[in-house]
């Protein structure tokens, strides 16, 4: 503890040790997990919150940078550098948030406190809030530009919810009533009891698709205590009889569990209220009925579904219950299914699950027998832990079909014939699983778990998982230069000239040969559509690198040609799970984005350029509401593109107007080739094939690419 109290360092029953730092004059707190007393670094990256007063912010970030160390433990005085996430909220003088700015491209931004850092729109999202004269949060604009409005009554409830994008009228201000010049659709509206004077219960939830389909009503009736007794969904003015409309009626007691829930078929009708509550529909329309029993700690420990006759509503006197028992510290040990097998679980002190089973349950005589003596056990787990909670080793049993004899599976030689399967788990310091080991029945031998992973072979099933992986650039040439040359730099060491079309290997020498880089650390391929993939390798490998950067003064033709670099990872751990290797040693990895977006899967990884054999690759771009690509590299560095086309208009035939819908997916057979002009109708999937003179009978082409164009 420190001076005020508070907690600065954490050490766990299995020795992990996290510290936090808090560095009051800049309002700072940093935070190390899983501290490697060896190397005097945490496990993963280092969290920072701060508020900056002066700039009316606050913000969490994660970052690489190697940690200031006194005694052996993190100052927190280090500079905030090579930050791996950063998020940002902005408050008005009320503390209301006004925007809050999400970072997902943090390539070649340097840090700093500044109130403004890097651009919208390529560096971050930012969403906007917009508040009522009651203080009420009343406006909400996406990153991709759609408002959302909401709209409250005198008492500060929700009435009604609106989406567009222009919410700006020909005169005054937006309001419901006010909405000539703007495209604002109300897609939601709420109502209270009853559209009358009561206690404020929530009575009709109205959904409006609009396009001339009906509206989707939910209407709920509640008793004097106000609790929800019944609820009706698919309400209408005018009801068909063939809807099936469901409603819910609700039986209390008083404690307000539910002790029996009922489903009527209300199609043209609606509950009577009388006696301070809406009554149960006609017996003849009951469709379903569950009861519920409570014991006197007010834990469910039995549920009956009973047979309802569909045509007449009749119940049956028989049920299909299931039962849950307790233990005295209230944790479920057994739970029994209808016509089914009966489950039992065992706790260690600190409420862990030592053992689980799957038995008949047949000695069970009383309430009290919730243990497996005298069961016939049909498969049982065992699990054993570490000081911190993580599951160390699992053992499973699995009865033979044939095998004879009651009781707990506990080891093959106990006379019950069963098949022993053994599970094992490593963890860092920061109790991140990295290895996962399955040995199967270890050769009907009993397996205790080795202190270090084994080594991966046909007998030891080893999955594992890194969380650090290499930084991979993008270099590209705009304009379409058609000669010169252009120059990189990287940590103050700059390249010589380079020919606008110059050969992976020529560029690859070129970043070795900086002494900021360095032979065998850094490798260079033809980048899919055009310009050099980069990967750092060798002693670079697996750590945070800063962006390239690339001048192109001396290139020429084409349109204002220049350098572009762009991050497909910026390495290092970011905190998150970036390399698996299966057991037969196939490697997956993914790259991500600042906001932990899935930017690259290569699966089979080998050396990151893509072949028929190894290294297969998709890549995915976004915008500010989701996916708006989905790339698929081949070999030769051809690309097969999906593209997401967002933004739905009234033009378009939607029924509201959105920057946040998908509107249209166009599907590419090859990247060469103009696009196909996109059908516009919606709600209609439509197929546009380009051929060309040279297209066979068969569909076969070497030319046309093929598009496919969906719209709704």
């Amino acid at each position: 503890m420190d001076s005020l109290g508070r907690t600065t360092k954490v050490t766990y029953p299995n020795g992990r040790i996290d510290y936090t730092v808090y560095n009051d004059t800049s309002h700072e707190v940093r935070s190390y997990a899983g501290w490697d007393a060896t190397n005097n670094v945490a496990t993963g990256p280092t969290t920072v919150a701060r508020t900056d007063r002066a700039g009316s912010y606050t913000e969490t970030l994660t970052m690489s940078s190697a940690p200031s160390v006194s005694g052996g433990r993190p100052t927190g005085t280090e500079s905030i550098a090579q930050v791996q996430s950063l998020s940002r909220t902005y408050t008005n003088a009320a503390g209301q948030t006004i925007y809050s700015d999400a970072y997902f491209n943090l390539s070649g931004l340097t840090y700093s406190t500044s109130a403004v850092l890097g651009t919208e729109g390529v560096n971050f999202y930012r969403t906007r809030y917009q508040y009522g004269d009651q203080g009420g949060l009343n406006k909400t604009v996406s990153p991709q530009g759609t408002i959302y409005r909401t709209v409250y009554d005198g008492q500060g409830r929700k009435v009604s919810e609106w989406v567009g994008t222009d919410d700006t009228p020909t005169s005054g201000f937006w309001s419901p009533t006010n909405l000539i010049g703007t495209n604002m659709v109300k897609v939601k509206e709420y109502e209270y009891d009853g559209g009358g004077v009561g206690d404020g219960n929530l009575t009709k939830v109205t959904q409006i698709p609009g396009g001339g389909s009906a509206n989707r009503v939910t209407q709920a009736w509640f008793d004097w205590r106000n609790r929800a007794v019944a609820v009706k969904g698919g309400v209408e003015a005018s009801e068909s009889m063939s809807v099936n409309r469901p409603l819910a009626y609700y039986d209390y007691d008083n404690l307000n569990h539910v002790t029996k829930t009922r489903f009527f078929d209300a199609d043209t009708v609606a509950p009577t209220v009388s006696s301070g509550g809406p009554q149960p529909l006609s017996s003849s329309l009951l469709r379903a009925q569950i009861t519920t029993s409570y014991d006197e700690l007010g834990r469910a420990y039995r549920s009956d579904t009973y047979s309802v006759n569909p045509s007449t509503g009749s119940v049956g006197a028989n049920t299909l219950y299931t039962q849950t028992w307790y233990d005295a510290r209230g944790w479920g040990i057994k739970t029994s299914s209808p016509n089914g097998s009966v489950q039992k679980t065992k706790y260690d002190g600190a409420g862990r699950v030592v053992a689980s089973y799957v038995s008949d349950g047949r000695e069970d005589t009383g309430y009290s027998d919730a243990d497996v003596a005298g069961d016939t056990v049909l498969a049982q787990a065992e699990y054993v832990y570490d000081g911190n909670g993580n599951v160390l080793q699992v053992t499973t049993r699995d009865r033979f079909h044939d095998a004879s004899g009651a009781g707990a599976l506990d080891a093959p030689w106990t006379g019950i014939g069963q098949r022993v399967s053994y599970a094992r788990y490593y963890y860092d310091l920061a109790g991140r699983t990295v290895a996962a080991v399955n040995v199967g029945t270890n050769g009907g031998s009993s397996w205790s778990r080795p202190g270090t992973t084994p080594s991966r072979s046909a007998t030891a099933l080893v999955t594992s998982t890194k969380y650090a992986t290499d930084a991979v650039q993008v270099i590209a040439l705009t304009g379409s230069p058609t000669s010169g040359t252009f120059t990189l730099s990287f940590g103050g060491s700059t390249t010589s000239a380079l020919a606008h079309n110059a050969s992976a290997a020529t560029v690859q020498t070129a970043l070795a040969g900086l002494a900021s880089i360095g032979s065998g650390n850094v490798q260079v391929s033809a980048a899919a559509g055009g310009g050099w993939e980069v990967r750092f390798t060798g002693t670079k490998a697996g750590t945070y690198q800063s962006a390239i950067t690339g001048t192109g003064a001396g290139l020429t033709g084409g349109t204002s040609p220049a350098v572009f670099i762009s991050t497909v990872n910026a390495g290092g751990d970011a905190g998150r799970a970036v390399e698996v290797t299966d057991s037969a040693g196939r490697v997956t990895r993914t790259y991500s984005d600042a906001l932990g977006r899935t930017t690259r899967t290569v699966e089979n990884f080998v050396d990151g350029v893509v072949s028929d054999a190894d290294d297969k690759t998709t890549g995915y771009t976004y915008n500010g509401a989701g996916v708006t690509s989905l790339t698929a590299y081949l070999t030769g560095g051809g690309i097969q593109t999906t593209g997401y086309v967002y933004g739905v208009t009234v033009a378009t035939g939607s029924a509201i107007e959105s920057n946040d819908i998908v509107r249209l997916t166009h599907w590419r057979t090859r990247r060469s080739g103009p696009p196909v002009r996109p059908n516009r109708s919606p709600r209609r999937l439509t197929r546009w094939v380009r051929r060309s003179p040279r297209q066979t009978a068969t569909g076969a082409s070497t030319r046309s690419p093929t598009t496919f164009s969906a719209a709704w």
